[in-house]
């Protein structure tokens, strides 16, 4: 039996044209398409296979992608999200992780890595590449110290803010975020934001939901 897939976004030659690539494989097979999330809404309820991975894009003109993955996460929490889009920006990533999505790859990305993620997915429950660096879970252990500083960074850094913004709603100074950010960067052994949100997510430092 192959495993069911979704796929939502609002290209519709796109959509179709990954359907075909999907169906094509001996594994894998779609079992719903739809244009935004407002349309996954009405056709997910009553579908008769339930995806086991959901592809979804960003920027819908109903219902965008952010909104579709909280309101996935708090309806179907066992579909694993993996965004596919074009946006390769830093908080617009961090942003769909927060929001439940399990992997992140861009809309030119090849075939193979395409598969690559659904068996990683399937298998590990996260797809990592380099926008989602696997040094995230790989890095995890307990015994990482995080003061209470940091640990307020870290949550506020899970958020759409600037580093500047940051330093002025921890009435720090700029540079005093900066070294914070420096020894994050190097406790956890990443060198993004990205890479030190998702680790601050999957450690459980800080309450991003």
């Amino acid at each position: 039996m192959k495993t069911p897939i979704a796929i939502v976004d609002d290209h519709t030659l796109f959509r179709q044209g990954l359907a075909s690539l999907i169906n094509s494989s001996p594994v894998y097979e779609v079992c719903l398409d739809c244009s935004d999330g407002l349309a996954l809404e009405h056709l997910l309820p009553s579908a008769e296979t339930k995806p086991k991975i959901l592809l979804l894009d960003i920027m819908m003109k109903h219902k965008n992608g952010y909104e579709t993955a909280v309101w996935l996460r708090n309806n179907y929490p066992d579909i694993l999200i993996l965004t596919l889009s074009t946006m390769d920006h830093e908080m617009s990533i961090i942003r769909m992780i927060r929001h439940g999505a399990r992997g992140y790859i861009l809309k030119d990305a090849d075939t193979e890595e395409l598969f690559t993620a659904f068996t990683s997915l399937l298998d590990e429950g996260y797809y990592y590449n380099e926008l989602v660096t696997q040094k995230i879970v790989k890095g995890l252990h307990n015994s990482i110290h995080v003061n209470e500083n940091e640990t307020r960074f870290l949550q506020l850094a899970c958020n759409d803010m600037s580093y500047q913004q940051i330093a002025e709603a921890m009435h720090k100074s700029e540079k005093t975020v900066d070294g914070y950010r420096a020894d994050l960067f190097k406790k956890f052994q990443v060198t993004s934001r990205v890479g030190m949100v998702l680790y601050a997510i999957r450690a459980g430092l800080v309450n991003w939901q």
